[in-house]
């Protein structure tokens, strides 16, 4: 059956009116609406001339309706303005009831943490997995597993490394609550520092604090397990993964508080270990030779003088620049790409200068012999004496320096993100490192690009040890666990000795550094698991070996919580239930179609001109539900065929069609498709049966068709990070990329990102709808087009109110003379009339 699906009577999607009302609680315009007149004074005898009786009604004028009526044109102005301002803020509204709309879809779709999350395939499980033995084994199973009943003969589950303690008692003799001050088990104040995998790190222990409280700080501090039992008064450090290659190892102990000794554990050479350890600690502290991007020119080996003019020439063109030595390394680089048209830059972690020509021309810079230039362009890229031209080779755009930029007199400890170029290791770029490793003849291949911290890793790899390097220090350590020495030998006077005499530390003329064990055997190592499972069609049990008791194989996910003996075994059922997946796919599809609703019936509104933003004089001959009535009728059509939103929707209905790469279904075949019905505006009809029938047959690509991730780009902001510095197009070609590659759900989840995503890009902007209309309490609250629309319509209206203010002073001012005049003229007529009838008679 085939439904266009709308889940509730009330779309909870549904596009809101806004209830702001600016202009009709704006009441300047009613200060200058028209009123009748009063009664006019003056004299209306019969006997008097048609002209003193016109003088004599005009002197008693009503300067105040007289001024409204000349403001008449200022507040139908005014009005306008204000209807304007209302409109604007009317769009803003309804543009943020959409972006809450998208949000909160997004929220309960698109969020990991939600209980509805769309975008995973483990999401849509068409399998149910049952365990006859909770208690010793949970299970849960993706679309890859096979039906059908496993069995578990037997499991001993993985171990963590543990180091305890016997029993405990506390300064009264009893087992101490782990709310008692730590003071009570002989514990003072003081400072323990320690390292764990070559990182250095301290506590400062106050004995008042609660020995519960002190075990969470240490456990969040160390990432070993820290526990006191309060049953049976023992104190523990454990790992937090299991496994035959954990171990509780703690090095270069100084134990300031006596935490240890009184928790009941012994230190030897500084140690507390589950295993035998050996560590070679180096003394010689790894230094940055490469001069910082803030430091100034004087500060560095640049073979540049103060006030000296550096004349070359670019590409046949000869250009100078005058030399400030108390410029930065940055300005100097920005200086000189604005003088050449090249980008130069300077990289602080390798000490190496750059020059980039603009895409498809060279770098081509000359300067004569002898020249300032020269010392300086031959020394910045480390030329050979003589060299008079910088040219980048055929094909390139770039040159970068081979020289190191230094800076003399700065002592700085190197960071593990420094180059190995910029340090004093003394390391050749493809030189090789021949040595003995514990009695094993190896080699490494020098690549001085490397960062320290990647070289650390490289010799960890090649070894089998941990080689680390702690920034706070400088230092390179070497350590070998389950060891009872380390032995490090090489040629004298070879690459191998330079380094490691450099790296640890040593004298000239060494050629082996070895360190016996430093550990002590006073607990327990990790075990790996052994799980014995046999599965639908097999006849006997396969034995594994895992260093996790929670690990997935053949589409089943095992989380094992006890030991399982022989003769006691477990099994799991395995059963195809693809109703729940059906009903999550009904309820997706429900919710969109209320979202498009919302969004179309804003979108196809139609816009009733005789409906306009009320004034505060029409508001007041209205009742409340009436003045609601209409600003919602003025409201309808702001909003129709929005360029934004109906490019959004046109985006999520192609999201639906276009083919997922390497997927081969359609929506169609797994029972999508849009209604027949004009009136549903490309809503969605699902087939349920079909889409159950797809599920059933071939799950895994029913389920990659709507959760694909991209494989060239799998992060959507990711894409956005770019650098289009070379290719102004690479965002647009990598998101047309990565749009190919995904499900159709992963597709939805971009295009609400696009057009209502909070994630603020390299140019400062959020999604589309944001940048259009902001969200309160965000930062695109002030930052935001309808902002500054608003911003600069509701100056309009006050420079326009001061105005009018200014004309009604004017107005009055003009009548209030006319009738001072008219009403002088008035005495004057009279006077004068009394005169010529006394004189007649």
């Amino acid at each position: 059956m085939s439904t266009t699906v709308s889940s509730t009577t009330t779309n909870p999607y549904a596009v809101g009116y806004s209830s702001n009302d600016l202009a009709g609680t704006d009441t300047t315009s009613s200060k200058y609406s028209s009123t009748s007149g009063t009664s006019k004074s003056g004299s209306s005898s019969s006997s008097s001339s048609y002209s003193q009786s016109l003088v004599s009604q005009m002197s008693g004028i009503d300067v105040n309706s007289m001024v409204n009526e000349s403001m008449a044109s200022d507040v139908i102005k005014l009005n306008s303005l204000l209807a304007k301002q209302q409109q604007s803020q009317w769009m803003q509204d309804r543009y943020r009831s959409i972006i809450t709309n998208l949000q909160s879809f997004s929220s309960k779709y698109f969020d990991i943490l939600s209980s509805d999350y769309v975008l995973s395939p483990n999401s849509f499980s068409v399998n149910a997995a049952t365990s006859s033995n909770t208690n010793a084994l949970s299970v849960s199973s993706l679309n890859t597993a096979k039906t059908g009943n496993y069995t578990v003969t037997s499991a001993t589950l993985a171990t963590v490394a543990s180091i305890g303690s016997s029993a405990l008692k506390n300064t009264n003799g009893k087992t101490a609550s782990a709310s008692d001050a730590i003071s009570t088990m002989g514990v003072k104040d003081g400072t323990i520092s320690f390292s764990i995998n070559g990182k250095a790190m301290s506590y400062d222990l106050k004995s008042s604090s609660s020995i519960g409280s002190v075990m969470q700080d240490l456990t969040s501090l160390t990432g070993l397990n820290f526990n006191y039992s309060e049953l049976t008064g023992k104190f523990s450090i454990s790992t937090q993964s299991t496994g035959k290659d954990q171990n509780v190892n703690i090095q270069n102990v100084s134990d300031g508080a006596d935490f240890f000794s009184s928790f009941g554990i012994t230190t030897s050479s500084g140690t507390v270990a589950t295993a035998n350890t050996a560590r070679i600690d180096g003394s010689g502290v790894i230094k940055s030779t490469a001069a910082a991007a803030s430091d100034k020119i004087s500060d560095t080996s640049l073979k540049l003088t103060n006030g000296d003019i550096l004349s070359f020439q670019v590409d046949g063109v000869t250009k100078t620049y005058t030399v400030d030595t108390s410029k930065s390394v940055t300005t100097l680089m920005s200086d000189l790409t604005s003088l050449t048209g090249d980008t130069f830059s300077y990289n602080a972690s390798t000490g190496n200068i750059t020059a980039k020509a603009a895409t498809g021309k060279s770098v081509n810079i000359s300067y004569s012999d002898g020249s300032s230039a020269q010392a300086f362009f031959n020394d910045a890229f480390g030329m050979t004496a003589g060299t008079t031209n910088i040219k980048s080779a055929d094909g390139s755009t770039s040159v970068t320096g081979s020289s190191i930029v230094e800076n003399p007199t700065k002592d700085s400890v190197a960071s593990a993100s420094t180059a190995i170029s910029a340090t004093n290791l003394g390391l050749i770029n493809g030189s090789t490192l021949t040595f003995d490793f514990n009695g094993k003849s190896l080699s490494y291949t020098v690549d001085t690009s490397k960062s320290i911290g990647s070289l650390m890793s490289d010799l960890s790899s090649l070894t089998g040890s941990l080689f680390s390097y702690d920034a706070s220090t400088g230092k390179i350590s070497a350590l070998e666990t389950g060891s009872t020495a380390m032995s490090i030998s090489y040629a004298d006077g070879s690459e191998a000795q330079s380094f490691f005499n450099n790296a640890f530390g040593l004298a000239a003329g060494t050629t082996s550094v070895s360190q016996t064990s430093s550990g002590t055997s006073t607990g327990t190592a990790g075990t790996d698991g052994t799980f014995k499972i046999m599965e639908p069609g097999d006849t006997e049990a396969t034995e594994i070996t895992n260093s996790s008791n929670k690990f997935t194989i053949d589409g089943v996910a095992y989380n094992f919580t006890s030991n399982i003996a022989d003769g006691s075994p477990v099994t799991i059922n395995v059963n195809q239930d693809v109703s729940s997946v059906v009903d999550k796919i009904q309820s997706f599809v429900n919710a969109y179609n209320n979202l498009i609703d919302g969004i179309q019936s804003v979108t196809n509104e139609k816009k009733d001109y005789s409906y306009s933003p009320l004034t505060s004089s029409q508001e007041s001959q209205m009742t409340d539900s009436q003045i609601t009535a209409w600003n919602q009728k003025a409201q309808q059509g702001l909003l129709a065929n929005d360029s934004e939103l109906t490019g959004m929707l046109s985006a999520m209905r192609t999201a639906f069609y276009t083919p997922v790469n390497g997927n081969g279904l359609t929506m169609a075949s797994v029972g999508l498709s849009t209604s027949d019905d004009p009136t549903q505006g490309g809503k969605l009809t699902l087939d349920v049966k079909k889409l159950t029938t797809a599920l059933q047959n071939n799950p895994q690509q029913v389920v990659s068709l709507f959760t694909q991730t991209s494989s060239s780009y799998p992060s959507y902001t990711g894409v956005l990070g770019l650098d289009t510095t070379t290719d102004s197009q690479a965002v647009s070609k990598a998101m047309t990329q990565r749009n190919s590659e995904e499900g159709i759900f992963q597709r939805l989840s971009d295009i609400e990102q696009k057009y209502a995503g909070t994630y603020v890009d390299k140019n400062g902007n959020q999604g589309l709808l944001l940048t259009k209309a902001g969200m309160p309490n965000t930062l695109s609250e002030t930052k935001n087009t309808l902002y500054n629309e608003l911003k600069n319509e509701a100056q309009a209206v006050t420079d326009f109110k001061t105005k009018m203010t200014n004309d009604a002073k004017m107005y009055n001012t003009k009548f209030s003379t006319l009738q001072s005049i008219l009403s002088q003229l008035s005495s004057q007529q009279s006077y004068l009339s009394s005169m010529l009838s006394s004189s007649s008679s």
